[in-house]
């Protein structure tokens, strides 16, 4: 195939600057010539072999060997580039962490009854991926992890060597929204800086959730305390003699409550100022407005 008829498309290839230190493969092709065709679909464009193909180029070579493949779709093409990639040993730490996250997102919409296991369903991407590359399902976790789950500022702090693979992986611990201002102080700092950085928010995290189900739990006394006040009420007999007698213990209830009322809306203002939403049962003040009323009406409430 002559080398001007081949087709590149952009962002093909895996590696980052695939063009450039070549020397070392364009001197073995001259000295032994190419061992591994390139490989090309049935568009001329090429899906496999960037360094072989420039290498050659580098050499003068107006043609060179390759194989022509015909693929079902542009994703599994993909998926062959990849594979290619690691059953050569071709990518750098990097570039095969990258490589792995895309391939998990093909390989989900390639094969997507892979989620579910058991009996005749494709094998896991994990499983599939540790065959292909010999690493442990762990390992490709968190290699795809130092991908997805970290800000674009880290991962290019990470490509650009001012942090270390470790340090990566703690940041991965902490929520996106989190990992850009720990990493204003992470840069230049040692492993054991790093994770004390993170487990110092982790601990925050940690607070700001144990306030928050202290909260719950006062809310939920205070509705225990509201139920109790009614059951109070309804489940004893409170026969009002004269009116002093029923102004009284009216006036009483509507203090309790109008309290109750206060204490609920100074834990609301807490739960907004700590930023949380937090579910409970509300005390039902249309009740509260039944039993005054039945006081008012009748005076007794009945069992």
């Amino acid at each position: 195939m002559k080398i001007a008829e081949i087709k590149l498309r952009e962002n093909w290839n895996l590696r980052q600057n695939a063009h450039e230190k070549i020397d070392t493969l364009a001197k073995s092709i001259k000295e032994i010539g190419l061992q591994n065709p390139i490989v090309i679909n049935d568009k001329n464009q090429l899906v496999s072999g960037h360094r072989r193909l420039f290498a050659c180029a580098s050499l003068g070579m107006k043609e060179i060997d390759c194989l022509i493949m015909t693929f079902e779709s542009e994703l599994k093409e993909r998926l062959a580039h990849i594979d290619e990639n690691f059953e050569r040993g071709s990518l750098n730490k990097k570039d095969q962490e990258k490589a792995l996250a895309e391939r998990k997102e093909i390989y989900a919409k390639l094969y997507p009854l892979s989620k579910r296991g058991g009996k005749n369903t494709p094998d896991s991407f994990e499983k599939n991926t540790a065959k292909l590359t010999n690493k442990s399902e762990t390992a490709i976790r968190n290699d795809i992890a130092r991908v997805n789950d970290v800000t674009k500022e880290v991962r290019e702090a990470y490509e650009n060597d001012q942090l270390t693979q470790t340090q990566v992986d703690a940041l991965t611990k902490l929520p996106k929204e989190k990992q850009n201002d720990v990493l204003k102080k992470v840069r230049g700092a040692s492993v054991a800086e790093t994770n004390m950085l993170v487990q110092d928010e982790l601990n925050k995290e940690k607070k700001g959730f144990k306030e928050t189900q202290f909260i719950n739990k006062l809310v939920k006394q205070l509705h225990l305390t509201n139920v109790q006040m009614k059951e109070l009420i309804t489940n004893q007999y409170y026969k009002i003699i004269d009116d002093d007698t029923f102004d009284s213990f009216a006036k009483e209830l509507n203090e309790t409550f109008r309290v109750i009322d206060e204490i609920s809306s100074l834990v609301n203002e807490m739960v907004e100022d700590m930023g949380e939403s937090i579910e409970y049962n509300d005390i039902d003040s249309s009740e509260q407005e039944r039993l005054l009323n039945e006081f008012n009406e009748d005076k007794i409430i009945e069992v």
